[in-house]
């Protein structure tokens, strides 16, 4: 289910996106959820135009603006960020992630471990000294 909860935000505002799967009564015992392969643009009908934000992992692409996704349980995702703006010409911005169920193995949830924040933050700042930018 595709529920849209904000109309209006403006730039800088905190948003929560949200994901939730109530699969039945066997729901969180069998899988989890992971969210994966997020993109956000311009224009919702031109793909061309698709930023990557969120990798196959589920981790963040833009460790200084974007968060990892977090999983309060088993079967929710949440992702805590500042509105912001691909275009200065257009404020709206759209969002979208690929949802999938995971077969948990032993009632273990195998989703992939992103790299901390903090590590991809100090990885990308040394690589753009080495490049002389600051």
């Amino acid at each position: 289910m595709v529920h849209m909860g904000l109309s209006k935000v403006r730039v800088g505002d905190v948003v929560f996106h949200s994901w939730k799967c109530s699969y039945g009564a066997l729901d969180s015992s069998m899988y989890c959820l992971m969210v994966n392969n997020c993109t956000v643009s311009a224009d919702q009908h031109t793909s061309s135009q698709r930023v990557p934000i969120l990798d196959e992992f589920g981790c963040s692409l833009f460790p200084n603006i974007l968060p990892h996704v977090e999983y309060p349980s088993d079967l929710n995702g949440g992702l805590l960020v500042h509105a912001f703006s691909l275009d200065v010409d257009q404020a709206a911005v759209f969002f979208e992630c690929n949802v999938k169920l995971l077969l948990k193995l032993n009632g273990i949830c195998r989703r992939p471990t992103c790299p901390p924040l903090e590590e991809l933050r100090g990885a990308r700042s040394r690589f753009r000294r080495r490049l002389g930018k600051a």
